[in-house]
């Protein structure tokens, strides 16, 4: 008897064991990129540095040789983004209202 209950909770605990497929690992790497955690993950941020390490985590664990300059990096140069409404200024003339741009 104490056999079969030793039998029994061991394929109990084999049988939990969570077999993850593609879809689901997609979906835990979709869902950990997407997060708000990562604050859109623009250039130069905390949000994208955790990105790429997450996925150049990801690519060691599925045997991805790393093909950059440093690892899975490689440094680069950009220039960023103006602004392009900062400028803009609303003025209301007569309850006609209109956009100016400088």
């Amino acid at each position: 008897m104490k056999q079969l209950f030793v039998l029994v909770f061991f394929l109990t605990i084999i049988s939990c064991k969570k077999n993850y497929t593609h879809k689901d690992l997609i979906k835990e790497d979709v869902a950990f990129l997407a997060d708000d955690a990562l604050k859109g993950r623009a250039t130069g941020t905390e949000g994208e540095l955790t990105a790429a390490k997450y996925i150049a985590d990801r690519f060691k664990e599925m045997g991805v040789d790393p093909k950059g300059t440093d690892g899975y990096f490689q440094k680069f140069t950009f220039l960023p983004k103006t602004d392009p409404h900062k400028d803009t200024e609303y003025v209301t003339m007569n309850s006609d209202s209109t956009i100016t741009g400088t």
